[in-house]
């Protein structure tokens, strides 16, 4: 059972899906008491709708995807499990339908590759099994492959806790996951979010115990962010002489200027590559490459300006410079000395303005009024990376 923190776009979830990744991929020798490990297809979400019975099923979705998956490993380990293949078969019928359309919506291939129509017994053999006959099924596949709890178990990863403060029943849907799937026989779990709501969540007396201190997750030191681009060139390339639209080093350079958040940066060099001319660019150097890219970005945060200006205070930009270049876009009520003030009382009205302009964004902590959190928007971070170029 793991928890992470951090700011939105820090990267917990490609953590959370490379850990998972690797875990899934460790080997065993044969008759070795070595836990196993099996991935599920993508994150778990809370809804607004939610209650626990209903990410309950979406869970069992992916739990039933990875077996399913995974079957020829299972095999070869000697698990035999029961129905597996009425199980395949009842997926095509009309009545598994919505049993197909939810694992197939995080394992495609197993739908769309491995199950096969046909008439056979089928599990269904009354209307009940439909529902909590399936998920008993996958019960005992889970106690048959994961024994014991040093036997390992699926991974699931239930991500962007943070709606738990915008919905008026996810905290409590959230605590009744406790025993309705974070204990269950043979599931493992990594929950994840931001806003401090991960801490806030994992702290009331009904879920004290149930997952370890959350993990802080910090953004990436600049000199290993360049990895970012440079694995992406391996893993992607579909032809010796492809170009990189942004160069690792391009990367960097909007990476730190605009407070390290990668999800924000991936967005910028995405969004200048879909608006650049291929044919254009691939005549280009590096250089040259990366110089179109800064003047893009100097542009796009120049817009920004020209739309708050006359609205934005040197206090306040001031403000927001700090929460960018200092605090890499994040800050709680508890940082007011960060930016110069004895106290949180004589900073907030200025917090307010920057987010009601769209420069950041400003929430308050359900679970502890006191604590406020203050988050950079992308907007915010164009505007501080560029306002220097924009006074010269």
């Amino acid at each position: 059972m793991v928890a992470l923190e951090g700011d939105y776009g820090v990267g917990k979830s490609s953590l959370a899906a490379v850990a998972t990744s690797k875990a899934s991929g460790w080997r065993r020798e044969s008759n070795s008491v070595a836990p196993l490990f099996l991935a599920t297809g993508k994150p778990l979400e809370l809804e607004e709708n939610d209650s626990a019975s209903s990410l309950e099923r979406r869970a069992y979705f992916q739990v039933a995807g990875s077996i399913l998956a995974s079957e020829d490993r299972l095999l070869r380990e000697g698990f035999v499990l029961k129905q597996l293949n009425d199980f395949r078969h009842w997926l095509t019928t009309p009545t598994g339908g919505g049993w197909s359309a939810g694992i197939g919506a995080s394992f495609p291939s197993v739908i769309g590759g491995s199950i096969s129509g046909g008439k056979s017994r089928t599990p269904n053999t009354s209307a009940g099994f439909t529902e909590s006959g399936v998920i008993t099924l996958i019960d005992s596949w889970l106690a048959t492959i994961f024994a014991s709890p040093e036997a390992g178990g699926v991974i699931l990863l239930l991500d962007n806790l943070e709606v738990l403060s915008r919905y008026p029943k996810g905290v409590q849907v959230f605590e009744s996951l406790r025993d309705k799937l974070f204990k269950r026989q043979g599931l493992r779990w990594i929950v994840s979010g931001a806003e401090g709501t991960v801490r806030a969540a994992l702290s009331t007396p009904k879920m004290s115990g149930v997952f370890p201190e959350p993990i802080e997750i910090s953004p990436l030191p600049h000199d290993l962010v360049k990895l970012v681009i440079q694995r992406r060139e391996v893993a992607f390339r579909t032809r010796g002489d492809a170009k990189l639209p942004v160069s690792p080093e391009g990367f960097e350079d909007a990476y730190v200027a605009t407070g390290r958040n990668l999800r924000i940066t991936l967005g910028l060099a995405e969004r200048f590559s879909l608006r650049t001319e291929p044919g254009d660019m691939a005549w280009m150097t590096p250089e040259q490459r990366d110089a179109r890219f800064w003047e893009w970005r100097v542009l796009e945060g120049e817009k920004v300006i020209q739309q708050v200006s006359g609205r934005v205070t040197e206090t306040r930009w001031k403000i927001l410079e700090t929460l960018v270049t200092r605090l890499d876009g994040f800050a709680t009520s508890a940082s007011a000395a960060e930016f110069g003030y004895k106290s949180w009382g004589s900073l907030q009205s200025h917090v307010q303005a920057l987010a009601a302009l769209g420069l950041l964004n400003y929430t308050a902590d359900e679970d502890d009024a006191r604590r406020r959190i203050v988050t950079a928007t992308e907007k915010g971070r164009l505007a501080v990376a560029t306002r220097p170029v924009f006074a010269d």
